[in-house]
């Protein structure tokens, strides 16, 4: 199911938007953290200003 949400976002994860050269795009690289079986998640203290 993560990989067909992520699929959806055509403009983050292909050349949807061909008129922006310095647009962003995931590289495959990045992509492939969200392939993994398992997730890591890291908690912030909570700020003082909260």
């Amino acid at each position: 199911m993560k990989q067909r949400a992520i699929a959806t976002y055509r403009s983050q994860t292909t050349s949807f938007i061909d008129d922006d050269p310095a647009g962003f795009c995931l590289t495959p690289q990045m992509l492939s953290n969200f392939a993994r079986p398992w997730e890591v998640y890291l908690e912030g203290s909570p700020s003082i200003h909260e």
